[in-house]
């Protein structure tokens, strides 16, 4: 809702001298053999245009000179929102949705001077944004209108022979089966190039989904986009629809709509459906109903997590750029968040537009390919871009990025489609970035799957593993979720036991405990989440198992300093334990420190249960994949094995030596394990017992558990600590 202090903001916005005086012109057309409008002289709204001006804008003295003697410019329906006049009848000359899109052009100038600029001389200007189903009229308004009034306004003080300013050139693509081609973005730049021999201003207008191209970006234009939807404008929009209604109910009426950070979000589809109701009143309750299911989480409510701190951080940055305290070349604009599906990627990502001011444009490759053919797939992905360009400053979101894959894998098929797909993407980006104002945000499950040249910094600034939730996010998003329907101490229960489910799983738990609740007619309960909880009932000998297993590697990673281990955990079935690593010397002695850790799991289950279980194998990120894929690689790849220097790509498993060579490497990396836990076995069903009972261990909890085991006495050499993004082998940080 809005506060009491932004009220008059709202009725008299910064933009209304702008939006009065170029509706002055255009509301006073008529249609052939209508009858000639009422019509209020400008200088009778002087009080009227001074208070939406001043003290930006024109003073007294150069607005009354201007207006002198003018006897076309005329108000026949502008109506002032605060009821101190009575509305002034006259014809509507045009749609609904061109009058929408021209108060948010006046809002994007927000005040007169700023509409002035664009018809000086040397000045070029550019617009962006304009609906393609209105292009066609707003340019033809804007060039017989709008610009002859801003050529006529740019004389000044006293300027009345407009003749005196020169002719502003507007220049704009051709719309053909609702799409500008690139033959027509072509003869766009050599128009615009030939139109820079001169001094006459140059006006270029680009419709929703236009990137402007890199000559005109480097001409450095005065750049103008269409305002993003506010209170402001659906109010000025139905003082023309619905003028007696707004005399007599604006702040009723403003009160019912949503925020303005909510408005901004809404699709002409939805604002469309929305208007359709008639009366200002219900119109601005089914918007807020509608941005009411679709609201985004908030930044500031997510939990603390590295990829949440980085949307912080970015988000603080454009802050600072919007102040004006820092250039945009100066701040990181660019993130990539990757890791399992469901872990909250685009939870993240979306509470990013919470900040105030940032727009949220979201796409996806699945989007853009579903367009049709190559040339229409590239137009959807560029019109992504255009359209965060125009919302600057914006969130621009770009799901399953890992679809564009590489340039250099070893698929053949489709490889020229690949790469003009890649291709494209990079030239959006370096677009994007050179236009500034805009957040490139990505998300994907394989990020190894991706291109180098997107992977590399200017395209993608940070790359953050987004992993499994810890048991604090847990219970935060059911806390959020459910309210007070749960004490603190079921959140808590509820949260150990879900430990290891991604948050996706959360989010569906608390709706189908919801609408369970709901269909029983009683209010939510922990019986109702209980009954949708997933997978099979905990066995406490399988947690048991799980919980030594975990810790064989946590104490082994400890012991050989492979890295810190920051978080153990159960749950799902299995268990967790998440490392940062190491700048590593890349010996074959650091290699087989992570075989050790990597098989340290297996050790453990051995050792105390005289068994071991599968838990170690599986799927191509299990200890066992990964033990393997790292000992073949030494001898094949690294030169530090059998084939001595000789590199060998593709040795698989051809080679009998070669696999009795890998066997006998991670056997005795499995006992120096063994050895290792052997000698701190009471330190290990600590541990183990400690995990049992709290589901997960980390920060104070887990340093002090590992600081308790006795110094180390097969430590290599201190290694200074790096993130994970650092290490360049083919490991990854969890066990």
């Amino acid at each position: 809702m809005t506060h009491p202090h932004d009220m008059n903001d709202v009725l008299h916005p910064a933009w209304l001298g702008v939006s009065a005086l170029v509706f002055g012109r255009i509301d006073s057309l008529r249609p052939s053999g209508a009858a000639k409008p009422a019509a209020v002289k400008l200088g009778d709204l002087m009080p009227r245009l001074l208070s939406a001006t001043e003290p930006r804008d024109m003073s007294r003295e150069e607005l009354e000179s201007w207006i002198e003697d003018d006897t076309e410019g005329v108000l026949p329906a502008f109506t002032d929102p605060s009821g101190s006049d009575d509305p002034i009848p006259g014809p509507r000359m045009v749609g609904l949705r061109t009058r929408l899109a021209l108060l948010r052009l006046c809002a994007g100038f927000g005040d007169i001077t700023r509409l002035t600029q664009i018809a000086r001389p040397g000045t070029i200007t550019l617009i962006e944004g304009v609906p393609i189903g209105c292009f066609d009229v707003v340019n033809q308004l804007l060039h017989d209108e709008v610009l002859s009034l801003a050529r006529r306004l740019s004389g000044g003080t006293g300027a009345k022979k407009s003749d005196e300013v020169p002719k502003t050139f507007l220049l704009t693509p051709r719309i053909l089966d609702g799409a500008v081609s690139q033959n027509e973005m072509a003869r766009l730049d050599a128009n615009f190039a030939e139109g820079l021999e001169g001094t006459a201003p140059l006006v270029i207008l680009l419709p929703t989904g236009v990137m402007p191209s890199q000559s005109i970006l480097a001409a450095a234009p005065l750049r103008i986009a269409l305002a993003p939807l506010t209170q402001s404008i659906l109010l000025q929009l139905w003082a023309a629809t619905h003028p007696t209604r707004v005399k007599t109910s604006a702040r009723a009426i403003v009160a019912r709509l949503p925020p303005d950070d909510l408005l901004a979000s809404v699709t002409d589809i939805v604002l469309l459906s929305a208007l359709r109701k008639g009366d200002p009143r219900r119109a601005a309750d089914a918007l807020t109903a509608r941005c009411a299911q679709a609201s985004a989480p908030n930044l500031a409510d997510l939990p603390d997590s590295p990829a949440v701190a980085a949307a912080r951080a970015l988000v603080a940055d454009v802050a600072a750029w919007q102040r004006g305290e820092v250039l945009w070349g100066d701040i990181p604009h660019s993130l990539l968040l990757h890791g399992p599906a469901g872990t909250g990627k685009s939870h993240v990502a979306k509470a990013m537009a919470s900040a105030p001011g940032l727009r949220f444009i979201s796409a996806s490759f699945a989007e853009w390919q579903r367009s049709g053919h190559l040339g229409d797939m590239l137009r959807a992905m560029h019109a992504s871009f255009a359209e965060a360009m125009a919302a600057a400053p914006a969130i621009l979101f770009i799901d399953e990025v890992d679809s564009a894959s590489s340039r250099s894998d070893g698929d053949r098929h489709a490889l020229a489609y690949r790469r003009q797909v890649i291709n494209g993407l990079l030239l959006a980006i370096d677009q994007l970035n050179a236009a500034g104002g805009v957040i490139l945000v990505g998300a994907c499950n394989d990020v190894q799957a991706l291109d180098p040249a997107i992977l590399r910094p200017g395209r993608f600034d940070r790359k953050i593993e987004v992993l499994l939730p810890h048991r604090a996010a847990i219970a935060c998003v059911l806390a959020q979720g459910l309210g007070t329907a749960l004490t603190t101490a079921e959140i808590t229960g509820l949260s150990r036991r879900l430990i290891g489910q991604s948050m996706a799983t959360v989010d569906t738990l608390i709706r189908n405990a919801k609408s369970a609740a709901r269909v029983a007619g009683r209010p939510v309960g922990l019986a109702d989440l209980d009954a949708h909880l997933p997978g099979p009932a905990p066995n406490a000998a399988v947690t048991r198992r799980v919980a030594i297993h975990e810790a064989g590697h946590t104490i082994v990673a400890h012991l050989l300093q492979q890295g810190r281990v920051t978080r153990v955990s159960l749950g799902n079935g299995g268990g967790l334990t998440e490392r940062t690593l190491n700048e590593s010397e890349s010996t074959e002695a650091t290699f087989n420190d992570h075989l050790a850790v990597h098989l340290a799991g297996r050790a453990a289950e051995r050792l105390v249960l005289g068994t071991i279980s599968a838990g170690a194998g599986g799927p191509k990120d299990s200890d066992l994949a990964m033990a393997t894929r790292l000992a073949t690689m030494i001898d094949t790849q690294f030169g530090l094995g059998a084939y001595g220097p000789v590199y060998v790509q593709e040795a698989g498993f051809r080679d009998p030596a070669l696999v009795e060579r890998i066997r006998t490497r991670l056997e005795a990396a499995e006992a120096r394990a063994t050895q290792m836990l052997a000698a701190h076995q009471a330190g290990l069903m600590v541990l183990a017992d400690a995990l049992v009972a709290e589901g997960e261990l980390s920060g104070a909890r887990l340093d002090g558990l590992l600081a308790s085991l006795d110094t180390p006495a097969c430590s290599t050499s201190t290694r200074s600590t790096s993130t994970c993004a650092s290490d360049t082998q083919d490991y990854p940080v969890a066990c």
